[in-house]
């Protein structure tokens, strides 16, 4: 054979692997949306046509895709071997768009494909973190009790051949036509050892229940009434998600990212997953109904490129403060970080301040914080002024220590004078940012209720990092004692609301 020949024949070999790439490109276009074909060929020649018309397809989606929602162009005639194609997209913005692929033989025979409400998405990624807390759906079932429903426990029991575990997430919040690039779901391991445990979709919707009797699912029931069609839970034949546990007090996490698109694309009904212990013993894990440890909740993290025009929906979230105590001028070395009442006085004789800290490390570093409210809520007022009052918020520039006392001496926390029982403030009465304060203004008649501040700069600087958060002081402008509840109140403690 010559050269010529063997060259040649590469050439052929490189156009039939082209063309059945090609080929393999439409037919998951197909799958992805109607596709309609007008040819004037026949036979060898219209399936010919119609892979240089897939292949014009398949260009324009690809050249689209990239544009992040705007500024779509067509292709204009382009050669492809000895035949050539043009395509054409509309709308040349947005959401859904239609293509149109038209494709010419060298000997003038055609072959035309539309493709019809194609979703466009954005380039960005977005990650959204699916945290739900008790309206989560969660749930241990054991086979040694096995009509008894745990839908409330504050943990997820899973064993070897005794317990299981049931998970299911919400996933209305994540826009239809979304290109799921990740999808992580994430246990926090409590207690237990490095044993397998294993990830399995369900084939069977279940109830949670409320933990009362058989009020939900259990090892012989998914709803307290009706049977499993085999005990411990109906999950698919497909192979599960193995995991080796890891250390307790840290996440264990499954790839389910496969799972999540089906789910979302409805190729699968979302029925969740069952944990499924392949050997070892007990393995313990927070639950959605843990009412002390929120962002150690079941989480499933989704990173995904939305459609075009859609747009992150606020999230809220209200976070109690996790220390408190006030300063006092007055009595310098006294501790009250065990107190119900946080005293605020900005007289000339007694000056009060309350020092209080929320932890926000369950917001992502980076997140931009849309508003952050600082609620503190005024029982009673200690000699009244009717004139207006001015609140700040200051952010504190030193760690402290809460304390355990209530007033008296043998302080073990902060003071006016010490941000810990050992080492004094940089300045008396607590040091923080007096340059940069929060205000709220109060009207003459104020003397109970709550006081809201708009911190959202300052907390945005401790999600950044620009600053360490190391919580607020708060003052007041008038000779008059605002009783704050504290966080040791029964009701009304201190809040910090963010929207992010």
């Amino acid at each position: 054979m010559s050269a010529r020949h063997r060259q040649s024949g590469f050439i052929l070999l490189a156009v039939v692997l082209t063309l059945t790439l090609v080929a393999a490109i439409a037919f998951l276009l197909n799958r992805a949306g109607g596709m309609n074909m007008r040819m004037t060929a026949g036979g060898l020649q219209a399936d010919s046509a119609r892979y240089v018309a897939e292949a014009g397809l398949a260009l324009i989606a690809f050249q689209t895709h990239g544009r992040n929602c705007s500024g779509y162009t067509d292709l204009p005639a382009t050669t492809f071997g000895t035949s050539s194609f043009s395509a054409t997209v509309n709308p040349t913005a947005g959401s859904p768009v239609t293509f149109t692929s038209t494709a010419t033989l060298a000997d003038g025979s055609t072959s035309t494909l539309t493709r019809t409400n194609v979703t466009e998405t954005q380039t960005t990624p977005y990650t959204l973190t699916l945290q739900p807390g008790t309206p989560g759906l969660d749930t241990s079932i054991r086979s040694s009790i096995p009509n008894k429903n745990y839908g409330a426990d504050t943990s997820l029991a899973i064993q070897n051949n005794q317990a299981e575990a049931l998970v299911q997430f919400d996933l209305s919040s994540i826009p239809a036509g979304s290109k799921i690039l990740s999808a992580q779901f994430s246990l926090y391991h409590q207690s237990g050892g490095n044993d397998t445990v294993s990830a399995f979709g369900l084939t069977q919707s279940w109830t949670e229940g409320t933990g009362a009797g058989d009020s939900g699912a259990t090892w012989n029931t998914y709803d307290g009434s009706h049977s499993w069609a085999t005990a411990g839970g109906d999950y698919g034949p497909a192979a599960g998600i193995a995991l080796t546990l890891p250390a307790i007090n840290t996440w264990a996490t499954w790839d389910l990212t496969a799972w999540t698109s089906a789910w979302l694309a409805g190729i699968q009904p979302n029925y969740g997953i069952v944990l499924v212990a392949n050997s070892g013993g007990l393995n313990s894990f927070v639950s959605s109904d843990e009412p002390s440890s929120t962002t150690l909740r079941p989480k499933l993290d989704v990173t995904f490129l939305p459609p075009c025009g859609w747009t992150p929906p606020a999230s809220s979230v209200t976070i109690a403060a996790n220390h408190d105590a006030w300063l006092d001028n007055t009595m310098t070395n006294q501790n009250h970080g065990a107190s119900t009442t946080l005293n605020l006085n900005g007289g000339f004789g007694n000056v009060f301040k309350p020092i209080i800290s929320f932890d926000t490390t369950g917001i992502a570093p980076g997140t931009v914080v849309k508003s952050a409210t600082l609620r503190l809520y005024v029982a009673s007022t200690n000699t009244p002024v009717v004139i207006a009052k001015t609140v700040k918020a200051f952010s504190v520039t030193e760690a402290w220590v809460e304390g355990t006392k209530n007033g008296g001496r043998g302080a073990d926390g902060v003071t006016w004078n010490k941000k810990d029982a050992l080492h004094n403030w940089a300045t008396a009465g607590g040091s923080y940012a007096w340059w940069a304060p929060a205000t709220a203004a109060l009207p003459a008649a104020f003397t109970s209720g709550w006081i809201e501040i708009d911190i959202t700069a300052l907390v945005q600087s401790w999600i950044t990092g620009m600053s360490p958060n190391y919580g607020v002081v708060v003052t007041l402008s008038t000779d008059e004692t605002f009783r704050i509840n504290s966080r040791e109140a029964t009701s009304n403690q201190p809040q910090l609301v963010l929207t992010y």
